[in-house]
């Protein structure tokens, strides 16, 4: 029964992560004079609209909410799954960080990560990074290429807004972000409400064949998702979970809600019993809305670098 109910745990964390791409802009024509980017760069004017799990995490609020050495933790483990330090370094300084990824290929490591805020410099080998022009003007903007063969999973591209941002663009994202340099944003990217000390903005879409044939119960439920947002912010003394599922249709959203309320009832037989008796969920129309007060200690458990997998 535990091994059951630990499925389903995982199976629920899946289907909350679970993005859809979104359409890209009419290419321009040719000899049209491309539009300017405003001075003032967003860290989302960098995010591609394939990119369909969007993160951002407030950095100064972790730091004031669950203390500066958990926020270098976190920074640290991202470095480490790109192989690259200068990323725990600007994660470290900044205010906040934007993570871009694609469900599909979140095993690949493709993915746009950008530190906001005024991270200072980051130290870089001079020898494996040369500097390249924009393809449209953008006043205080410097892009750098990495230079040789590169991981997928490595930083190809360094594009840096003094004092504002810098972002960390892994090898398969380049032409993409090349193109919002060049273009503007695109519509429809992913776009997480700047609050609380994480937030995120997933669009659904259905499983791949052969996981829909395998798992046809958690397809279906997966399938009727069209939207997930949410965030976490620090109370008292827990950390209070706000998600709103957006479904397709009432149906849909009366299935997701059967299989929520199913999965947090056998989650109570597990480890994660505490976090799982502060779970409400309530369905208005094909809207599901999820609380919960999770204290503080088992969020830095989950997530600190010496926890269980």
């Amino acid at each position: 029964m535990r091994a059951l109910a630990e499925r389903a745990v995982f199976a629920c964390v899946l289907a909350a992560f679970v993005g859809a791409c979104a359409s890209v802009p009419t290419p321009q024509k040719k000899g049209e004079r491309p539009p300017q980017l405003s001075k003032e760069l967003a860290a989302t004017d960098l995010l591609p609209a394939d990119l369909d799990v969007v993160l951002r995490i407030d950095v100064a609020r972790i730091k004031a909410g669950l203390g500066p050495a958990f926020a270098e933790s976190l920074a640290e483990r991202a470095a480490e799954q790109s192989r690259d330090g200068f990323i725990a370094e600007a994660m470290s300084r900044a205010d906040a960080v934007w993570i871009g990824l694609r469900l599909a290929d979140i095993d690949a490591g493709d993915r746009v990560l950008i530190a906001e805020g005024k991270t200072g410099e980051i130290h870089l080998e001079p020898s494996e990074w040369a500097e390249v022009k924009a393809g449209a003007t953008i006043e205080d903007v410097h892009i750098l290429d990495r230079k040789g063969t590169l991981s997928r999973a490595s930083t190809g591209r360094i594009v840096v807004a003094k004092d504002r941002l810098i972002a960390f663009v892994s090898p398969a994202e380049v032409d993409a972000v090349s193109r919002l340099l060049k273009n503007g944003a695109d519509e429809g990217h992913g776009d997480p409400a700047a609050t609380g000390l994480v937030s995120m903005d997933v669009r659904g879409h259905r499983l791949p064949p052969a996981l829909e044939k395998k798992y046809p119960s958690i397809g279906a439920v997966i399938a009727g998702i069209s939207k997930i947002r949410g965030s976490a912010a620090m109370g008292d003394s827990a950390v209070n979970v706000n998600v709103e599922v957006y479904a397709r249709s009432e149906p849909d959203a009366e299935r997701a809600e059967k299989f929520l309320v199913t999965v947090r009832d056998a989650a109570l037989n597990t480890r994660y019993a505490d976090a799982m008796k502060t779970v409400a969920i309530e369905r208005a129309g094909a809207t599901i809305h999820l609380k919960a007060n999770v204290p503080a200690s088992f969020v830095i458990a989950a997530l600190s670098a010496s926890a269980e997998p």
